[in-house]
């Protein structure tokens, strides 16, 4: 007589093992979802830096070029206009200026360039940088930059909110950051001499 014992073992997952490896995937797939917000947060932090710098270069070659600023107008200065601010829509605008005159941005002298800032970035500090000091967000009137170009000067005229010129200011630095966090800074730097450049970090963008 034959007979056919052959054993099979189907054994399967158990809950506690389908819960323990739900449990690491999630984990897993949490980090991963965390880790490409602050990357995507990143990319946007530094496209925004670059974007306030490209207006800054924009009002730097509308200025030295003696661009007019509309038909039958006389040529006048160019500059950016950038104010920290506690929440988001921070605004930089390019301007001309044309009706006053006075190197700082009034109504009616935005003209098409500037950018409206959102997506959780907003402008944190406006630094003045002195021979042996730093000041950033000391007072309402330094909490906004005016930064002009007109010919034939090639240096960038710094001023304040008010349009005064800080005694011997060297640069203006204009940091952008992430509502959520200070630990992304991004700043754009204006030289006197006319120089632009984006930094990155807090060490290269302090505000202290």
């Amino acid at each position: 007589m034959h007979s056919d014992s052959k054993t099979q073992n189907n054994k399967g997952f158990t809950l506690i093992e389908l819960m323990v490896t739900i449990a690491i995937v999630t984990v897993i797939m949490g980090i991963i979802l965390i880790e490409n917000s602050k990357f995507n947060d990143s990319i946007i932090l530094t496209n925004t830096a670059y974007e306030i710098a490209l207006v800054a270069r924009q009002a730097q070659v509308f200025g030295l070029s003696s661009k007019a600023a509309s038909s039958g107008t006389i040529y006048s200065g160019y500059g950016i206009n950038a104010s920290a601010v506690d929440g988001e829509n921070s605004v930089v605008h390019l301007f001309a200026d044309n009706i006053t005159a006075n190197g700082k941005y009034d109504a009616g002298e935005e003209i098409t360039g500037g950018i409206q800032i959102g997506r959780g970035i907003r402008v944190t500090h406006i630094c003045f940088y002195y021979a042996t000091e730093r000041r950033c967000n000391e007072s309402e009137v330094l909490k906004k930059t005016n930064v002009t170009f007109k010919r034939p000067n090639p240096e960038s005229d710094i001023r304040d909110g008010s349009g005064s010129t800080p005694a011997g200011v060297k640069q203006v630095q204009i940091n952008v950051n992430t509502s959520a966090s200070t630990n992304e800074s991004r700043c754009v730097i204006i030289y006197k001499s006319g120089q632009i450049s984006v930094k990155s970090g807090n060490t290269n963008c302090p505000t202290s």
